[in-house]
């Protein structure tokens, strides 16, 4: 104990001058909500029989209040075999009713994929014969056409 604190045996707490109280806080920050001297704990000495040396659990009750406690379920034996098709017949009527929407799912896309690669596919040959469409037109009237012509035609003097 500190000087200027005492134990009061009645309130089963230590009492202690502000100047004390002052030197702790600065010491240790969070004793302040510790300071009020009209509190008190009455049910100190009950704390004291919940922890009885001689009364500590073993084995499986032997725990901290810091482990986790777990809740275990208690293990069920399937004997019946009719049970067990059960589970099984409603697993693989998910598994088939899963599938069945995989499929669907996949069947669109592919539809989906292959009216798009359509369209691409348009769009390039129609590019493509405007592109000829072009080029027959520039090579009609293209200089080395022309030329060709003015040779084969008769020059009148």
């Amino acid at each position: 104990m500190q000087s200027g604190s005492k134990w009061n045996e009645q309130k089963n707490m230590v009492e202690g001058s502000t100047g004390m109280w002052e030197n702790l806080i600065v010491t240790f920050l969070k004793i302040k909500k510790f300071q009020n001297n009209k509190a008190s704990f009455p049910l100190f000495d009950a704390l004291g029989e919940l922890y009885d040396v001689s009364h500590l659990a073993e084995g499986t009750y032997n725990f901290t209040s810091i482990e986790s406690q777990r809740v275990e379920e208690p293990l069920h034996q399937i004997d019946d075999k009719l049970e067990k098709e059960g589970q099984r017949s409603r697993k693989s009527a998910k598994i088939e009713v899963m599938m069945e929407r995989f499929l669907e799912m996949r069947t669109k896309q592919v539809v989906d994929e292959a009216k798009q690669l359509a369209r691409e596919n348009e769009v390039r040959e129609n590019e493509t014969r405007e592109k000829e469409a072009r080029d027959k037109e520039a090579d009609e009237y293209s200089i080395k056409r022309c030329i060709s012509i003015i040779n084969t035609m008769e020059v009148t003097k």
